[in-house]
């Protein structure tokens, strides 16, 4: 991948190369992405209703519009109540 790393649940590897134009299996899929940015990826990934995303360092992320969203917390792997953080 040109300027990154996504992360893609495997999964879901049918719609990524529908979204890629390419075969529908990891080794095509990964060759697909050496055409993209990890961040345009991550975006077409999510205009299309993908789960990706990009590896950031804390530092990009810091500066990352979604940083100050909310986020969900698990009180403990034994509590299935999920909580507002």
């Amino acid at each position: 991948m040109a300027g990154g790393f996504v992360c893609t649940p495997i999964s879901r590897i049918t719609a990524t190369g529908a979204l890629l134009a390419c075969d529908h299996d990891k080794a095509a899929v990964q060759q697909a992405l050496l055409n993209w940015r990890a961040e345009e990826f991550e975006k077409a990934a999510a205009q299309a209703g993908l789960v990706v995303t990009a590896k950031r360092s804390f530092e990009e992320w810091d500066h990352h519009p979604l940083r100050r969203r909310p986020t969900v917390r698990v009180g403990s792997t034994n509590d299935n109540r999920l909580t507002k953080g």
